[in-house]
């Protein structure tokens, strides 16, 4: 004889959305926080009308910025007093810079019936998905930054204060672990950039720079005024090359852009005769606009799915199909082989 079947089941609590706080976590992007702040800066690369100019226009249209090319060449001055009232034409460089957009397309669809009798409700279950794919995002653009700086690394390097410096990388000696920022920051302007300047880095990087600020007064020798000279954002995706303890970007401020562009549907709120609603959205982690089309109908979910445990036939599915279009933008520089830019890319050594 057996009360097996006559057991209480478990108790269920309510659903807090705390104790799996921790499966979706967010990592440090620290590019793509340089680009989001040096976009909204009034000294950045783009002004409002040009950023509209780019983020307005209409899907296919491109845009683009004229800038002029500078030849320290060009501008040889001579040597006398004038002489002359017709002197040769000297034609300058003028060019056009536009962007590459990047598509990236998700989507969330939702059924209704899922959520009949469940403690894990509806508006649990589309918070979550919406925040996992946010951070999806902010990885894609945080890794577009990324390149777009390392392409745009300096080439030149006018004095490297005793560093070497090697395909385009700055290498310090693990013995200037405490002073290599002054190094640094003088090599930038070596380069002719001044600051303010941040230095985007990996753990290594942001652990000498935490470091250096208890290297303070009361020790043998003040090293504090090193860890000052730049602002640091840190990023964990940045790796480190072999036998380096940490690598990092010194970007003087102002220098890079991220634009975002959504369609003009999206931007009127179109609504089709089938109820497909287009829309616009901005996400927090990422940054980013989105068009957003939405879309409600009726769904024949069957009583056996295996997803549907309320066993609810007729169901109410609602799909959010979200498109994102970016692009990355670093300032110009007419000849990098010879034109030093503002990013110096960094490592020291491990020992």
């Amino acid at each position: 004889m057996s009360k097996i079947l006559t057991v209480l089941p478990p108790v269920l609590t309510e659903y807090n959305e705390q104790l799996d706080k921790n499966e979706i976590r967010r990592p440090e992007h620290g590019m793509l926080d340089q680009f989001r702040s040096d976009t909204n800066s009034s000294t950045g690369i783009l002004t409002n009308s040009e950023k509209e100019a780019f983020e307005k226009a209409p899907v296919g249209r491109t845009v683009e910025v004229p800038v002029m090319a500078y030849d320290s060449g060009n501008y040889t001055l001579t040597a006398s007093k004038p002489t002359t009232f017709t002197p040769g034409f000297q034609e300058r460089t003028s060019a056009k810079v536009g962007v590459t957009w990047v598509d990236h397309t998700f989507a969330i669809v939702m059924n209704k019936g899922e959520f009949v009798n469940n403690r894990i409700n509806y508006q649990h279950h589309l918070r979550r998905e919406l925040h996992a794919w946010d951070l999806a995002l902010a990885d894609a653009y945080n890794s577009m930054a990324l390149a777009a700086v390392d392409s745009a690394k300096t080439q030149v390097l006018a004095d490297s204060y005793g560093n070497t410096f090697a395909s385009n990388v700055v290498n310090f000696a693990k013995a200037k672990e405490k002073i290599y920022l002054a190094d640094l920051s003088q090599m930038v302007k070596s380069n002719r950039y001044y600051q303010p300047a941040t230095i985007v880095g990996n753990g290594g990087v942001a652990l000498l720079h935490d470091y250096l600020k208890v290297e303070g007064k009361y020790n043998s020798f003040n090293y504090e005024v090193n860890g000052s000279m730049f602002n640091m954002r840190r990023d964990q995706s940045i790796a480190n090359a072999a036998a380096k303890f940490g690598t990092g970007y010194a970007m003087i401020d102002g220098n890079t852009a991220m634009l975002h562009q959504v369609g003009d549907l999206h931007r009127q709120g179109h609504v089709t005769t089938s109820g497909k609603e287009f829309g616009m959205t901005t996400l927090p982690i990422s940054g980013a606009q989105l068009g957003v089309v939405y879309h409600s109908d009726g769904n024949i979910a069957g009583a056996d799915n295996v997803t549907n445990k309320s066993n609810v036939p007729l169901d109410v599915r609602e799909t959010w199909v979200f498109w994102s279009r970016t692009a990355v933008l670093t300032a110009y520089n007419s000849d990098q082989a010879t034109n030093a830019s503002p990013f110096i890319k960094y490592d020291v050594a491990d020992s």
